[in-house]
């Protein structure tokens, strides 16, 4: 991003117990290994009339609570009831609190009640406005269900109702679909005895779900809308426009910006950098896409958030204005959780000027809008927050297995009911202020994992062995630990409610310590890659049974350093998302095995590279000719016979063994460059040290599946995966 540095390198652990006997460890790495050939099996997925309105315009007085929410005041049914409604940007649906409510919101307004009104009638449950992902069927009626990013909730039934607005021949009634909130667990219910909180609902309008006003009354709004918001705390009210009346006039510089996509219902725009008194502040615009591809204009949410890597550059330029013009210093945050930067202060000042780049035009942010007078007067803080992008806020600490043979990342829930066996507890939603749920129409909600469900997004990973992981679908911020301190990013993620896991490794001394999976699969758009736009990365892994941690790179961070013999092979397309690469032959102690080539493109076009399967397999054809190799060898160095297999089903090559022996030499040719399996990764002792097993396994007689290349045989490798350009690279190096 901007020619800057961009990546990030994170600890790598193995995660099977050294307090397991050795058959209990190697009898779970075959099974990984062998359900991982299976995953490239083909898997299935399960998963009225418009009333007739005449063109005209409509208008609603905006007035500013103390809570910092706008707020319009209208009238709704037969006779009117005042409805004090949130406008809101940020969502599409309306709805007012009932008279009969059962949880409900802080107010000295009475909600609406239906019975009074001769006017309402019920939204039949076959409607086509009662449709996800708010709404749906309830007995002959329709109900909805909101929840928003903080998770509060609002939930009730759907009818239709006169609302009356202001227009230009007086008072217009308009019929609108609307929700009547039962139960409402929502922010703006602020306790205050000397300012009660007057909100009762909000007015969604949102620009795309039909549900939305605009949508609704389309042929007198014409999608079209304005307001000016009067400054805070102040009881002037200024008005909500609609169709034609919602004009700009008498300005004499009026800016415009596209409105852009985005992955929901906000309205998302393009900014470009933000200047302090006049200097651009050196921010990267890639900042200000993530998330939805732009920054979100919200009435909704009362302060501006700012990704936090963009909020600290502009945090320390406003700390250095205020050192520089009067020698004050921030107060540390624990002083004012709330606010990301507050100064103590008794004297005039002026702030500085702060001006938004939009595309296609400037606009500054007013001085008196910058700045909160907070605590007695006493304490100024900026009204501009910080948007940090650790799993959760707070973080919650998630040990993820890295696998290079998925692309989707999830973790367990706290809440999953059927649930990986672990001491770690499960990332729980309810205590994460970031947590967003992922909407049923963005564009990474599409199979074969992910599909909608509800007004939500919900995914179903399954393997041919039957393990199985589903739950929801959310974005959240993970924080990575890394060699530079801590690393903030995005993720759409899966929460995991029902997990049938195969690294669910019971043992006392030495517990399983994961939760999930971290996907790094090359070409899915919900991989950590594609998400991140971070195309390289690169590890190299301990030999095995060590308790050293190995590092795993991101980015630029992702190099090969110092290696005298670097060699490279083309990652060839594939079938799936898995990383292929063209395996020729494979040799014993420098003799080529006569294998045919093209047994290593059986079920993909190539062999897999994969972090996911301990042990390496093969087909079974090219198998029996190494195996035998390898039996010759043993016979004529030491006439070793192997064991029948029936003593050890795990393994496919094993010996009785109570001497010192030199194991052979195998080399793997790829296209580009050779690859010799190191000795100690070719083999292991089981069963109390008197059994030697080769690590290199068949895939069986009946599998038309690729041969993979698993974990034990790269270890001591340093590979760098260079998706991008579809180059993988690999070197010596002791991990």
């Amino acid at each position: 991003m901007g020619g800057k540095a961009q990546g990030f390198s994170i600890k790598m652990f193995t995660t099977l117990s050294p307090n397991l006997t050795l058959v209990e460890k190697h009898q779970k790495l075959i099974q990984v290994s062998k359900s991982r050939a299976h995953r490239f099996q083909p898997i299935t997925n399960p998963n009225s009339s418009s009333p007739v309105l005449v063109p005209n315009t409509i208008r609603s007085y905006v007035r500013h609570a103390f809570s910092d929410f706008f707020y319009t005041v209208i009238t709704i049914g037969t006779p009117p009831q005042v409805a004090n409604l949130a406008i809101d940007t940020g969502s599409a649906f309306t709805w007012v609190q009932s008279a009969e409510c059962r949880k409900c919101i802080v107010t000295p307004l009475p909600g609406f009640d239906l019975r009074k009104s001769s006017s309402s009638r019920v939204l039949p449950y076959n409607h086509p406005l009662c449709v996800p992902p708010f709404l749906s069927p309830r007995g002959r009626g329709c109900s909805y269900l909101l929840e928003y990013a903080d998770r509060t909730t609002t939930e009730g039934l759907v009818g239709f109702e006169k609302f009356t607005f202001l227009s230009e021949q007086g008072q217009q009634d308009v019929p609108l679909a609307f929700g009547l909130g039962l139960v409402n667990n929502i922010i703006f219910s602020v306790r205050d005895d000397d300012h009660p909180n007057p909100i009762i609902g909000i007015m969604g309008l949102g620009r795309d779900h039909p549900t939305s006003i605009l949508r609704q009354l389309n042929p007198i709004t014409l999608l079209r809308f304005s307001y000016c918001l009067a400054p805070q705390f102040e009881a002037t009210p200024s008005l909500l426009h609609f169709g034609d009346d919602a004009k700009i006039i008498g300005a004499t510089n009026v800016r415009s910006t596209p409105i852009l996509g985005g992955p929901d219902d906000h309205y998302y725009v393009r900014l470009n950098g933000i200047s302090l008194n006049g200097h651009l502040l050196p921010i990267d615009p890639n900042l200000f896409t993530l998330g939805g591809g732009g920054v979100v204009v919200d009435t909704g949410a009362p302060y501006s958030l700012i990704v936090d890597e963009a909020f600290q550059i502009l945090r320390q330029a406003v700390v250095d204005y205020f050192y520089n013009m009067y020698q004050w210093q921030p107060i540390p945050k624990t002083a004012r959780d709330d606010f990301d930067l507050c100064y103590d202060f008794h004297t005039v000042f002026t702030a500085p000027s702060v001006m938004l780049h939009f595309e296609g035009g400037d606009m500054e942010v007013h001085k008196p809008s910058l700045f909160t007078v907070v605590e007695k007067k006493s304490e100024l803080c900026m009204t501009i927050l910080s948007l940090v992008i650790t799993i959760g806020t707070p973080p919650q600490v998630a040990n993820l297995a890295i696998d290079t043979g998925s692309a989707f990342t999830w973790v367990q829930s706290a809440e999953c009911r059927k649930c990986i066996v672990t001491p770690l507890p499960g990332f729980d939603l309810r205590k994460s202020s970031s947590s967003r749920v992922l909407p049923y129409n963005h564009p990474l909600c599409v199979p074969p994992f992910l599909s909608p469900r509800g007004r939500g997004c919900s995914y179903l990973l399954e393997y041919a062995d039957r393990t199985t992981t589903e739950g929801l679908v959310g974005f959240e911020k993970f924080t990575f630990l890394s060699e530079q301190g801590q690393q903030d990013v995005p993720l759409t993620f899966g929460l995991g409610l029902v997990n049938n896991i195969i690294f669910s490794v019971r043992d006392d001394d030495h517990p399983n310590p994961i939760i999930g999976i971290m996907g790094l699969g090359r070409d899915h758009p919900t991989s950590i890659l594609r998400q991140l736009t971070l195309l390289r990365f690169s590890y190299c892994l301990a030999p095995q049974f060590e308790a050293t941690p190995s590092l795993l790179h991101f980015g630029d961070d992702a190099k090969i350093i110092g290696a005298t013999n670097v060699r490279s092979t083309p990652i060839l397309g594939g079938p799936d998302d898995h990383y292929y690469v063209r395996l020729n032959g494979i040799s014993l102690n420098g003799h080529l095995l006569p294998i045919d080539p093209n047994l290593f493109t059986l079920g993909g076009g190539g062999v897999v590279v994969d972090t996911g399967a301990p042990y390496s397999l093969i087909v079974d054809e090219a198998f029996q000719i190494l195996r035998q190799a390898v039996v010759d060898y043993f016979y004529n160095m030491y006439q070793w016979q192997p064991i029948p297999k029936t003593a050890r089903d795990d393994f496919d090559l094993c010996y009785d063994f109570h001497t010192v022996f030199t194991a052979p030499s195998v080399m793997l040719h790829f296209e580009g460059g050779d690859m010799e399996v190191h000795k100690p990764s070719l083999f292991t002792v089981v069963e109390k040290k008197s059994e030697l097993c080769m690590t290199m396994l068949s895939l069986g007689t009946s599998e038309n599946l690729p041969s993979i290349v698993g974990a034990v045989q790269q270890v001591n490798y340093k590979f760098l995966f260079d998706v991008g350009a579809r180059m993988l690279h690999f070197a010596e190096e002791d991990c």
